[in-house]
C-alpha cells in the first residue's frame, strides 16, 4: 500500500480517477474507511465519491484560494472574507472572487467539501 504526500495525491486527482486506483480518505479520523474502498473511487467518512473532472477543478480552485491565504474555515463560508481581499493585490481580486463563487454548490455538501479540504493539505 502506498501513502502518497498531498502533492502526489493531487497529481493523481488532476483528472478523473483511474480505475486502477482506490483512495481511502478518512476526513475526521474517526471512522474506518477501508471497508468502503473500491477501485476508481474515493472512500471518505460518509461514503464513496466518484472523482470527476468537476471535482478536480474544484480541488484546483481550493488550492488557489489557499495559496492566496484563505483558511479552511473561511473556505466553508458563503462569503469571501474581506480581510482576504484586502490582503491581495488588486489584480488577484477577480480570480479570488470567481474561484469563491464557483465553489458555492459544494459548501452544502457535508461529504465532498471536507474531503476536498483534506486533499489540499500537504500531508493527507
Amino acid at each position: 500500500m502506498h501513502h502518497p504526500t498531498g502533492p502526489e495525491l493531487r497529481q493523481v486527482l488532476s483528472g478523473p480517477l483511474p480505475p486502477t486506483v482506490a483512495i481511502l480518505l478518512p476526513v475526521a479520523g474517526k471512522k474506518a474507511v477501508a471497508p468502503m474502498g473500491a477501485w476508481g473511487l474515493i472512500a471518505a467518512d460518509h461514503g464513496r465519491m466518484e472523482w470527476t473532472r468537476g471535482l478536480a477543478k474544484s480541488l484546483g480552485r481550493l488550492m488557489i484560494l489557499k495559496r492566496l491565504g484563505a483558511s479552511e474555515t473561511a473556505l466553508a463560508s458563503p462569503e469571501i472574507p474581506g480581510q482576504l481581499i484586502d490582503s491581495l493585490p488588486p489584480e488577484e481580486w477577480l480570480r479570488a472572487h470567481e474561484a469563491w463563487r464557483a465553489l458555492a454548490p459544494l459548501r452544502s455538501d457535508k461529504t465532498v467539501l471536507p474531503a476536498l479540504l483534506r486533499l489540499t493539505r500537504e500531508t493527507v
